[in-house]
């Protein structure tokens, strides 16, 4: 059994979400597109957003543990996979914010160049390899052995 609507003489909380009904069916509007900034602040605060997220990605994973391994703490955690996401946030977040909405365009039409999605996987690659060989070498230094 279908909830009891109010008719449309009674104001609605929120009268957005309800546009009309339809016998005892609520019908909501459209949903808007996908979040996507429209004006080039929007796109360059949208970066900084991106840039925040992964710069904490980073300090946990990266800078804490080697903190703690300063300290000489018997164990040490940290995820490769949200180091290198981190670092994909920073970089994603840091063309965005000096490219503003030109380079978030670019970013979303990256699939119609098959060149620049091959480079990008490549470097991304690198990086990711990069990231795990220099923490390896890093904690062991400090004595830390791989699992």
């Amino acid at each position: 059994m279908l909830p009891e609507i109010p008719d449309e003489t009674s104001a609605p909380a929120f009268p957005s979400l309800l546009l009309h009904t339809a016998g005892a069916r609520r019908i909501l509007p459209q949903m808007p597109a996908p979040l996507q900034p429209r004006t080039d602040f929007t796109a360059r605060l949208a970066g900084l957003f991106f840039f925040l997220m992964g710069a904490g990605a980073i300090y946990w994973q990266v800078w804490l543990p080697i903190q703690h391994a300063q300290e000489d703490r018997p164990l040490l955690e940290y995820s490769l996979k949200l180091i290198i996401l981190g670092e994909c946030f920073l970089i994603m977040g840091g063309w965005w914010i000096f490219g503003g909405l030109r380079a978030y365009e670019s970013v979303r039409t990256i699939k119609d160049h098959p060149k620049r999605m091959k480079w990008l996987m490549a470097t991304s690659f690198c990086l990711a390899l990069l990231s795990w060989w220099g923490l390896e070498k890093l904690f062991g230094m400090y004595g830390y052995l791989p699992q």
